[in-house]
């Protein structure tokens, strides 16, 4: 029946989106809580800017390199 499967499509459908959008909500709610407890602690921000710094380096070094 056409109208059975319409509605069977549009009820998958309607899922997916909930489950995704509880699964991106609790993703982001633990990054947050996560980041926050890295930010809080100084060694761990020290160290973590020392290694962005070291990666724009690298990144900016790549770029000079690159020919065309």
């Amino acid at each position: 029946n056409y109208a059975h499967g319409m509605l069977s499509f549009l009820i998958l459908g309607l899922t997916f989106a909930v489950t995704g959008l509880i699964w991106c909500t609790c993703l982001a709610l633990l990054a947050s809580q996560f980041s926050k407890s890295l930010r809080e602690n100084p060694t761990t921000e020290s160290i973590l800017n020392k290694i962005s710094g070291v990666v724009f380096i690298g990144l900016g070094i790549k770029l000079l390199t690159e020919k065309g």
